[in-house]
């Protein structure tokens, strides 16, 4: 305080040190889970959307390794044999 008479320095001065406050971002979920589980409701709700704005979903099919690779499209004889997974 600046003197005895001084009642309104004291009031400004908060009573909790501001090191006790989190630092950084708020917590918006509780686990991985949760996250997860929002992530993938989000991604459900934006598809539909999509589908309903007339957009139609790609989705890429993944073969087995020991699967022969083929193609009616390009030409494979580029790749060497080492490389055709």
């Amino acid at each position: 305080m600046k003197d005895a008479n001084d009642t309104h320095t004291a009031d400004m001065i908060s009573p909790t040190p501001q090191e006790n406050r989190p630092v950084g971002r708020p917590v918006r979920y509780a686990s991985d889970e949760e996250r997860k589980a929002a992530r993938a409701q989000a991604a459900r709700e934006r598809r539909e959307r999509e589908r309903e704005a007339g957009l139609v979903e790609v989705r890429r099919l993944v073969k087995r390794k020991d699967a022969p690779l083929t193609s009616d499209v390009i030409d494979l004889s580029v790749i060497p044999e080492h490389r055709r997974r």
